[in-house]
């Protein structure tokens, strides 16, 4: 049975929705590029190798960026909700 979707993965995939609704919408008057679009994987939540987007890795993504950023490690922590630094 596959674990139920988070608040987060719902949310992120509602996103990739409209923004792939916008993007297919700005070329609707240009069928040629309207159906290439289409056709794309394009922010889309799965692409055409079967990966699919991952709301965890996009969770490590931001903290590990914080820390890039030059952020402070506890604040890292604080915004992660981990308990520990390590």
């Amino acid at each position: 049975m596959p674990a139920r979707e988070g608040a987060g993965a719902m949310m992120i995939r509602a996103d990739l929705t409209a923004a792939r609704a916008a993007w297919l919408k700005e070329v609707e008057d240009n069928p040629d590029e309207h159906k290439a679009r289409e056709k794309s994987c394009t922010l889309k939540d799965k692409d055409a190798l079967g990966r699919v987007v991952d709301f965890r890795a996009l969770r490590h993504t931001f903290i590990t960026n914080l820390c890039d950023g030059g952020a402070h490690p506890k604040t890292a922590q604080t915004l992660a909700r981990h308990f520990t630094i390590a």
